[in-house]
């Protein structure tokens, strides 16, 4: 990670951890005092995660983007980034998604749905990738001697 990374990633993360704070609607749920440093925590992690994604897709848009990258690398960069940008905005939503006490359900069940959901196919491909990079290992070591 370069120094314009950092910074973007910096920039970014103090951007949504201050959007998190101070863009919520009127009656958007919010949680107690005794507990928000607990929250507040979270907040400030989730702001960072966003920041390294944003900095992250910048850093490896050839591979993202680009042409010639075989599918199963371009897809787990997909997943990295994913994992990295998803945790901000799902609880930011599901914050939005409960006014004045009332919860908004079918916002909720899509909120659930693209970011829960979401995990399984990163879990299947990440462990795809995992598996034909241990089989490449494999086969690339020299034969036993004996």
């Amino acid at each position: 990670m370069n120094i314009t990374s950092f910074a973007i990633a910096l920039v970014v993360a103090a951007t949504m951890f201050a959007l998190a704070l101070t863009a919520l609607p009127e009656g958007a749920i919010t949680p107690p005092a005794e507990v928000f440093p607990a929250f507040g925590v979270l907040v400030l992690l989730e702001s960072l995660a966003f920041g390294v994604g944003v900095a992250y897709v910048q850093r490896a848009r050839r591979t993202l983007f680009g042409p010639g990258v075989v599918a199963l690398e371009r897809a787990v960069a997909w997943c990295v980034a994913y994992l990295l940008l998803a945790p901000w905005p799902h609880d930011f939503l599901h914050r939005i998604t409960h006014i004045n006490g009332e919860y908004n359900w079918p916002a909720l069940a899509v909120i659930e749905y693209v970011f829960h959901f979401g995990i399984v196919p990163i879990g299947a491909l990440v462990g795809a990738y995992l598996v034909r990079s241990h089989r490449r290992e494999l086969a690339s070591r020299p034969a036993p001697q004996g």
